[in-house]
């Protein structure tokens, strides 16, 4: 397993849908701060941490409907 101390979640959402989301994701373990920007391409940022599968299995666990993009970025990695 790799843990991934901390990485940034950035969503860009459709405007109606951003506090949906933002509620879902609050209530992730994986997530350790988040972020509502006003910017148009990126509307979520949070700080998420785990193993690399927990931070890929976080699109399973919301709705992705009105999601136009999603990606983690990686800070370092440390083998478990």
């Amino acid at each position: 397993k790799f843990d991934i101390p901390e990485a940034i979640l950035m969503i860009g959402a459709k405007p109606q849908v951003i506090n949906t989301i933002a509620e879902e994701l609050n209530k992730l373990d994986e997530v350790k701060q988040l972020y509502i920007t006003l910017d148009s391409s990126i509307a979520i940022v949070a700080k998420v941490s785990g193993d690399m599968q927990q931070l890929l299995s976080i699109q399973e666990k919301i709705d992705l409907r009105d999601v136009n993009s999603m990606r983690i970025n990686k800070k370092k990695l440390h083998k478990k």
